[in-house]
């Protein structure tokens, strides 16, 4: 068995029992909870057998405070009694000496109800160890444990659902309970999850996000993350690495969360991600994060060159208005306006024009465009023309139109000066000019041309 598939095989694996789902954009298309109601603290039964455990699990479980050999598991922390745990469940490969101890304490904690030790019982008896192999018990006992309110029995149950270990496969609940887990900062539970979403087998692909959880379980000491981490996130092969930032970075693009956006800046900057670092990605997604709320993030931004901003929030409005998250585009058009950009003013009126992102309001538009004009944006100059021309937040005045389209195309923006031919082959506040008509729409389409030749290099 490979290093990747045994620590696969630690947290659960649910290979082979996710054919033929539903998958939606953030998840499975039901998530349904668990139905069966049953108090394991009623059916506990008769006193258990010594359990064997290796020396070196159990020392550090000591150590980390978990208590006497009486195993007092109400009174240990959490890291204690989730090491002590795996000192049980990991018993089996463990081949070096064995350490007895009788744990007393566990019946009396199940028969008061008390979640954690039902849950223990519920992972010896899935394990077959010290009691006899029943996935259907340790099944009612995680369920029982869930529902008093115990992390790792909802994370256990999870992957009965799973595994189908006492109740039939289910993978939408499977996700559903593993992703409360996940939210309780639960590290099997982030790693778990981490894997389906980097699968995309269980809920749509999406690297960054797999990303983002396998470093918070990592982080908080789960081994099976660390080595997921290191196993399916970094490559020797520098066209794989490549793929894989892209991939992940584009991710992240598509997130709204600015927590996953700001773990994949640092992801890409230091090289996590395919072992070698692409620091322009991970200061688009920077400026991505300031957009979205981070507060230092924000404060990053202000030691940049404000033209260097400005270009970074262009390219991230153009890539949200293709993922039709207008309302985050809005947001950095709204950025840059504060920082007194006219193309930010530009973008809030064409999105208060067409109602994108916010409530349409052809008064707001016409402001922002007036504003923009102000500053000196050729477009801006133009669209403000084209509300005179339509009575858009403003009175129709085509005199004045004409003189800002006539103001725009000085400009060489190529909409104004199409819009000026109009005027010409109309014969509209000017003597009707053909030929005039004719230059100003073939001087629109070369400068269209060469833009979009500048764009192919």
């Amino acid at each position: 068995m490979s290093l990747k598939n045994f620590f696969k095989k630690l947290i659960g694996s649910s290979e082979d029992t996710q054919d033929n789902l539903s998958n939606g954009p953030s998840g499975p298309a039901q998530q349904p909870q668990p139905q069966v109601v049953y108090d394991f603290a009623s059916q506990f039964p008769n006193p258990i057998s010594p359990v064997v455990v290796g020396v070196p699990l159990y020392n550090l479980a000591i150590k980390k405070g978990a208590g006497n050999a009486t195993l007092q598991l109400s009174d240990m922390g959490g890291i204690a009694a989730y090491t002590l745990r795996m000192a049980y469940l990991h018993m089996l490969v463990n081949e070096k000496t064995y350490h007895e101890i009788t744990p007393t304490v566990l019946e009396q904690k199940c028969c008061s109800g008390d979640a954690a030790s039902i849950n223990l019982y519920g992972e010896l008896c899935l394990k077959g160890i010290i009691i006899e192999e029943d996935k259907s018990k340790a099944f009612m006992a995680f369920n029982d444990a869930h529902r008093r309110g115990d992390v790792a029995a909802t994370y256990n149950l999870a992957m009965c659902y799973a595994n189908g270990w006492g109740v039939g496969h289910d993978m939408n609940t499977a996700f559903s309970l593993c992703s409360q887990a996940a939210e309780k900062n639960y590290p099997k539970a982030q790693a778990m999850l981490s894997q389906w979403y980097k699968d995309g087998t269980v809920v749509k692909k999406n690297i960054a996000k797999a990303f983002s959880l396998c470093e918070q379980a990592a982080r908080a000491g789960e081994l099976s993350a660390q080595v997921f981490l290191m196993l399916d996130f970094s490559t020797h092969d520098k066209r794989t690495a490549a793929n894989t930032a892209n991939w992940t970075f584009n991710d992240a693009m598509f997130s709204k969360d600015k927590d996953l956006v700001l773990v994949v800046a640092d992801a890409l900057e230091y090289g996590v991600i395919g072992g070698q670092s692409h620091p322009q990605h991970a200061l688009i997604l920077r400026v991505l994060g300031a957009v979205l709320g981070d507060e230092q993030a924000s404060e990053q931004l202000k030691e940049m060159p404000a033209g260097q901003v400005s270009q970074i929030l262009i390219y991230i409005i153009e890539r949200k208005m293709e993922l039709k998250q207008f309302d985050v585009a809005f947001l950095c058009a709204q950025r840059m306006a504060q920082m007194g950009d006219s193309s930010g003013y530009q973008y809030m009126g064409w999105m208060y024009e067409k109602g994108l992102g916010v409530e349409q309001d052809m008064g707001k538009a016409f402001e922002n465009f007036t504003r923009s004009h102000e500053l000196g944006n050729p477009q801006g100059t133009c669209s403000m023309a084209v509300c005179y021309v339509n009575g858009n937040g403003v009175e129709k005045d085509m005199q004045r139109a004409f003189d800002l389209f006539s103001e725009s195309a000085a400009a060489g923006n190529p909409l104004a000066l199409s819009n000026l031919a109009v005027f010409y082959r109309q014969g509209i506040i000017v003597g009707q000019d053909i030929q005039k008509a004719d230059e100003l729409t073939q001087k629109a389409k070369d400068i269209l041309a060469s833009m979009e030749k500048d764009d192919g290099l």
